[in-house]
This record gives structure tokens, C-alpha cells and sequence, in this order.
């Protein structure tokens, strides 16, 4: 497949990325000059520079049938504690922010975030996963992805 690209992204400053080994890209599409992921995850790993840590996943599909970003939403804000739509490399988006308790690797409070958005240029929806343990640092990642390249 050679190189491939999920998405690009700026972290905050006092942030550093690293990779947790988990990639799956099953499938691809050249758009312009680059080759683009349209089937498969990449989960990473972020730091801060006082050493708090978030899993950042990112999974992008081709859907059967049109992406309805509207019921994606309406699905997703049952559980969420808030949510909101925002405009994503001139696509619309949506999010929700939730605390969940998890058990791995021990019993916790976490922060999940998640973002989705449909991508027509690479045909692809695009949904990512933001998990740490404190509400500001995922709002702020968050916030960082709204300003994502995605084409």
C-alpha cells in the first residue's frame, strides 16, 4: 500500500504524540497527490509536558449509504453530557463529551470525547475517540482537531 495518511493535525504546544502500535488501514484512495485511508483505525498516544496522558483513536470508514451526521448525533447525545456541531476543513461535524468509568487498566473516571464528520473529497467518515482522565485536556485536544486536514 506504501504510504498511507488517516488525517493531519497540529497538537497543542507542551503536547507530544507517540504511537501505541495499534493500526489497521484495510483500504485506500489516492486523492490529488496523496494516498488516504477510507477503511481502518491508528490509535495514538499523547503526553503532556506534565505528564498526563490521552489515547487519541481514529477510525475512518466508506458507509454503505450516505453518512447522516444529524442521526449519528441524536444517537451518540443519549449518553453525552454535552455535544455541539462544528464546521471541520469546510465539512459539517459533531461531538459529544461524556464521563464513563472503565476498568482497564483499573477502575476510573475518564473524560471520552468523540467527534465525527463525512469527508466527500476522500468519501470517507471519519470518527474520533479522545479519552483521558481530565475534562480540560480532552477539551483541549479536542479543540485542537477541529482544525484537522482531512484532505
Amino acid at each position: 500500500m506504501g504510504t498511507v495518511r488517516f488525517l493531519s493535525f497540529e497538537i497543542p504546544e507542551g503536547w507530544s504524540a507517540f504511537p501505541l502500535g495499534l493500526v489497521d488501514a484495510e483500504r485506500s484512495r489516492l486523492v490529488g497527490a496523496d494516498r488516504w485511508v477510507t477503511s481502518g483505525y491508528i490509535v495514538i498516544g499523547l503526553a503532556s509536558s506534565e505528564g498526563e496522558r490521552i489515547s487519541l483513536k481514529v477510525d475512518v470508514a466508506e458507509p454503505l449509504r450516505a453518512f447522516d451526521l444529524g442521526r449519528w448525533l441524536r444517537k451518540q447525545r443519549r449518553r453525552a453530557d454535552s455535544w455541539g456541531n462544528v464546521e471541520i476543513n469546510g465539512h459539517a461535524g459533531a461531538y459529544t463529551i461524556r464521563e464513563v468509568r472503565r476498568r482497564i487498566p483499573r477502575r476510573r473516571e475518564w473524560v471520552e470525547a468523540t467527534l465525527c464528520f463525512y469527508c466527500d473529497k476522500t468519501e470517507r467518515r471519519i470518527r474520533l475517540e479522545v479519552i483521558g482522565e481530565r475534562k480540560e485536556s480532552v477539551a483541549q485536544i479536542l479543540n485542537s482537531l477541529f482544525k484537522l486536514s482531512c484532505h
